[in-house]
């Protein structure tokens, strides 16, 4: 690389229109909402109905602009001069110095465009003008050939499926509508006379004993427009006096390499080449480079030789090829030069509680040789995982299998759907990907549904995926419409799919394409397509089979496309909710209204959506209720569930707040206040996806996967998330922590029988199993028995079973209720003996008489907290102890006097226990561990004035 200007920093930013604007600073990578909250033009959106106060900003045109400099020397030979933009949010014009440079309509790609003829030495205006995409997309309606139909939302804006981009923004049934614009990640200049590296793709073909791996590496190169591969330097001149150092002829080489990122050296073939080459670290680069008096292999003069490709494996030279820049694609200037290594004994990637996660580095560089001096011009660093992932699509009695196999094991996915977590790119960090990454990691979760309606997320999403092992279904970026089908959509989709495709593909964690979100399912629920069909049709095949499907096939040939979800396969028509084949959603619970007992009825293949919704947290809640013209906020008017604020924040009318009522009441005694009813709306949600889970972990190998709807929040509102938009769990986050586990007993009544499962994901265990009946009011089971039982491996197995009626001889379904724990023998495991537990009520607890537990909470043997007598909050001791340092962790320890259901622990600090929601016991003390995520917490000054809990009592 000659020279690159990097444009990230400050820009101004500019509303366009006729009289007054707003005008202000924005940072570059951001988007125009944080830039005005910045500013203090705007206060946080979320907060009351700020979102629909705020939309003039999603209704204007906004100007980024600012200057920047071009050193001289940079242009005064033929070298390329691009600017590069990899996401722009949505429609845009660019002009430098005055003189339109291209156009973007499409935020999923990333654009390129040649500047070489629009900048001058000196300084330079860019400036970049984004046309209101809510507006476009109400002009691009009105312009239609037919009706494209699409579900629409509550506060939301209309016709997002004429426009590439994120789906939600534009409002869904859990998330506000902002339409946001800007420019959301890197914006540079590069200047380069020789080819470039854009991507790097690795393709794995096993041999079917998994004994050894062929591994194909593309590089993909953008080759300057002037470059000659007979002649690479013909139209170089030299620098002017002004470059830092005297110019010699350049001749580029790639270089790849790739190393274990935990150091340890992978087993591979022997070197393609004659070991005679000789090698030595380049100090700017890291690299290893031919050393500086070693002329490469069939070149006479050290300063001109072809393109030479070398790949460092584990430290060992594997290869040292030329490249012959030749027959590149003159429209987009690429150039692929592929080639394959064979590795043996190869360590494998695994997916989470199936192993580990092994990555190896892989960096690929261009570099200029000059003499003495070599100087890397472009590189592009990532790590692949060694790994076989298919998908198993098997004809059997039932219909066809659908489960995914890694390195020759069955997986039964668990996981969630994923959606943006947030609408403002200024606020989606690093930061905040670990910790909702961890939070699926630490919940046994192996898989993640990246759905179609949001974004194609930033490549640190996907590298922390490949790091904690958790597989991602990817979708599309097409959700719960009828797209258009016009030569210019398909061809701006078209190059959306295969740069993301590119870009994304050498990660170990994708396991599937997904062409769409319930599209085709789309098809036959609407009027307008199920009364022309055959032409809705022709625009769903055109789009996702002839155009979409291809360029997966051709960049990734590995992995399985899926064409839909739900779906029964690439032409399988018939109904997408076919319950003996391919992937369902289920949603019968929820928007149908019915009791989460349901879920037991269902049967799948593999369930990739159903949910189950939930308030926030009432801190949340507090968070963004609103303020009064003197900066109150009138709780008692607002946090209600039949109030215009909270009818306002749900956004899924069928059932809505209506419904959330409905289901605690079926269930619960209806909570008197609005913090009480968050808390027992979460129980009910968690409790739901427990029963649902368990039961299609039940059904293994019939069903090999369940993705709940869904992940994470976008904002603070009702919605179906385990995890909150800030990053806390829910109940259910806790809860599949359990159904999740590798482990798990769980209990189901069968007719007459209550029957007790071993699902296992792993090698065959056996152990103690141990029943007890207790009655509500007891402080000791009423019977106990045990009984040594085996859970076969990768396998759902029914250990023990038992007459509804023997429970019921100890007491009405009202007073009795069922726990079991299952001990792992010491020889049946594998490091060290687990041991699970479940419970089984067989009542609702509405119909329970529950006494008020009295619930002690210790920190190692100090108790720190006790209840009031006259309900179940906490108030704290006082203390002469001297405090100890903040540590990261502090233990706590919980007993009670009487039978606690769902016991759950607050805390001020951010951070998460180890267990919650729990069933506390008498006599069985509980221990939890609070892990803190700040920094620099004092933690046991938070666990002393920032610890509460509550139970159902």
């Amino acid at each position: 690389m000659k020279g690159l200007i990097d444009l990230s920093g400050t820009w101004k930013l500019e509303q366009v229109g006729q009289g007054p604007v707003v005008e202000c600073e924005a940072t570059v990578p951001g988007d125009v909402h944080s830039a005005l909250l910045c500013a203090g033009i705007i206060q946080n959106p979320h907060v009351g109905f700020r979102e629909t106060e705020y939309r003039w900003i999603s209704w204007s045109d906004w100007l980024f602009s600012r200057t920047f400099q071009v050193d001289e020397y940079l242009l005064e030979d033929e070298s390329a001069v691009e600017l590069s933009c990899d996401c722009i949010d949505t429609l845009s014009v660019i002009v430098i110095n005055g003189r339109e440079v291209g156009r973007t309509d499409n935020m999923f790609r990333s654009y390129t465009f040649d500047i070489k003829n629009y900048i001058i030495p000196g300084t330079n205006q860019i400036s970049i003008r984004i046309t209101s995409a809510a507006k476009h997309a109400k002009y691009k309606e009105k312009d239609k050939d037919k009706p494209y139909p699409l579900w629409e939302y509550p506060h939301g804006e209309h016709h997002r499926n004429f426009i590439r981009k994120t789906a939600c923004h534009f409002g869904w049934d859990w998330g506000p509508c902002f339409v946001p614009a800007g420019i959301n990640k890197q914006i540079k200049i590069n200047i380069f006379r020789t080819p470039t590296i854009k991507y790097v793709t690795v393709s794995q073909k096993w041999e079917e004993d998994m004994s050894s791996v062929d591994l194909t590496f593309a590089v993909v190169l953008r080759v300057p427009s002037a470059y000659s591969s007979h002649n690479p330097f013909a139209s170089i001149t030299p620098l002017s006096s002004s470059s830092s150092s005297a110019f010699s002829p350049v001749a580029p080489n790639v270089m790849l390499r790739v190393t274990s990122s935990n150091g340890n050296t992978t087993p591979s073939s022997p070197p393609q080449r004659p070991a005679s080459i000789s090698f030595s670290n380049s100090k700017s680069s890291g690299s290893l480079l031919p050393s500086a008096g070693a002329s490469p292999i069939g070149s006479p003069n050290p300063f001109f030789f072809k393109p030479r490709l070398v790949i460092n494996f584990a430290g060992k030279c594997i290869l040292y090829e030329e490249i012959k820049v030749e027959n590149r694609d003159t429209t987009t200037r690429e150039y692929i030069h592929t080639f394959t290594h064979k590795i043996t004994e190869p360590q494998m990637w695994w997916p989470n509680g199936m192993g580990e996660p092994i990555l190896h580095t892989l960096r690929a560089d261009m570099f200029e040789v000059s003499g003495d001096r070599r100087s890397v011009c472009s590189t592009w660093t990532g790590h692949i995982g060694l790994r076989r992932l298919l998908l198993k699509r098997i004809p059997d009695q039932h219909g066809e299998t659908f489960y995914f196999e890694v390195n020759g094991k069955q997986m039964f996915a668990k996981g969630a759907d994923w959606i943006p977590c947030d609408n403002f790119s200024s606020r989606i960090t690093q930061s905040k990907y670990f910790n909702l990454l961890q939070s699926a990691q630490d919940a046994n979760f192996n898989m993640l549904r990246v759905w179609g309606g949001g974004s194609y997320e930033d490549d640190s999403f996907y590298n922390l995926c490949d790091q904690k092992g958790i597989c991602i279904w990817q979708d599309m970026m097409f959700a719960c419409a009828l797209y258009p089908s016009s030569s210019s959509f398909l061809k701006t989709v078209a190059k959306e799919v295969k740069h993301q495709v590119r870009r994304l593909s050498y990660h170990p964690c994708i396991a599937l394409w997904c062409g769409n979100n319930e599209n085709e399912e789309a098809l036959g629920i609407w009027d307008e397509s199920k009364s022309n069909r055959d032409r809705y049709v022709i625009d769903y095949h055109m789009l996702y089979i002839h155009t979409i499907a291809p360029i997966i096939a051709k960049e990734d040939p590995d992995r399985s496309f899926w064409p839909s979800s739900p779906s029964n396969g690439v032409n399988v028509w018939g109904n997408p909710q076919d319950p003996t084949r391919g992937d369902t959603h289920y949603w019968g619970v929820w928007h149908s209204n019915k009791p989460f007992t349901e879920y037991l009825t269902v049967k799948s293949r593999f369930c990739s959506e159903f949910g189950f919704q939930s308030l926030p947290s009432f801190e949340a809640m507090l968070r963004v209720t609103p303020f009064d013209e003197k900066g109150k906020q009138d709780l008692s008017e607002h946090l209600n569930l039949s109030s215009p604020f909270m009818d306002y924040r749900q956004r899924s009318p069928t059932p809505g707040n209506k419904g959330l009522l409905s289901h605690v009441s079926s269930h619960f005694r209806v909570p008197k206040d609005f913090a009480m009813f968050c808390y027992v709306s979460q129980v009910l949600q968690a409790v739901s996806i427990k029963t649902a889970c368990e039961h299609f972990r039940r059904q293994r190998p019939y069903c090999m996967g369940t993705l709940y709807w869904q992940f994470n929040d976008i904002w603070e509102g009702p919605s179906w998330s385990s995890v909150e938009y800030d990053g806390s769990w829910k109940l259910l986050n806790y809860f599949a922590k359990n159904f999740y586990a590798p482990l798990m007993v769980s209990m189901v009544e069968n007719g007459p029988k209550l029957e007790i499962w071993i699902s296992n994901d792993n090698d065959t265990t056996e152990g103690e199993l141990i029943i007890q009946i207790w009655r509500w009011e007891e402080k000791t089971p009423s019977i106990s028995w045990h009984t040594f039982v085996t859970g076969t491996g990768e396998a759902a197995t029914c250990v023990w079973s038992a007459n509804v009626s023997d429970f019921l001889k100890y007491g009405s379904r009202e007073q009795v209720f069922c726990v079991c724990k299952f001990k792992e023998t010491t020889e049946a495991a594998d490091i060290n003996p687990q041991t699970v537990e479940n419970y089984h009520f067989f009542a609702p607890l509405r119909s329970v008489t529950l006494l008020r537990p009295s619930i002690k909470i210790f920190d190692s043997v100090k108790p720190i907290l006790s209840p009031s007598p006259s309900n179940n909050d906490i108030h704290l001791q006082s203390s002469s102890n001297v405090p100890r340092l903040p540590p990261k962790t502090i233990t706590l320890s919980l007993t009670t006097e009487v039978i606690a259901p769902y016991v759950t622990l607050f805390a001020k600090a951010k951070g998460r226990f180890s267990d919650n929601g729990f069933l506390l016991l008498p006599g069985q003390p509980k221990e939890v561990e609070f892990k803190c995520w700040e920094d620099d917490a004092d933690l046991t000054r938070l666990v002393y004035n920032g610890l509460s809990v509550v139970s159902m009592r």
